[in-house]
């Protein structure tokens, strides 16, 4: 799910178009979810942030869905 995340250690947050990127969808997207408010952001000084600690906090809720969602086939 998300690209080069060893690349991207020490960044304090993410501009729409790099969050969209990490997650491998569009612009459009990280709009949608910011004004749904899936996404908490940072707004000031003419720029909108996805701050580090939400990325890690939807990696982790993609994580748990992908667990829920895996299931085992039954003994034949």
């Amino acid at each position: 799910m998300i690209k080069d995340a060893k690349k991207q250690v020490g960044r304090a947050g993410y501009s729409l178009e790099e969050f969209a990127e990490l997650f491998g969808k569009s612009r459009t997207w990280a709009y949608r979810r910011m004004y749904a408010g899936d996404v908490r952001v940072i707004r000031g000084m003419g720029a909108t942030i996805v701050p580090a600690a939400e990325v890690d906090r939807l990696q982790s809720l993609a994580a748990v869905a992908e667990k829920r969602t895996r299931r085992r086939r039954a003994p034949q």
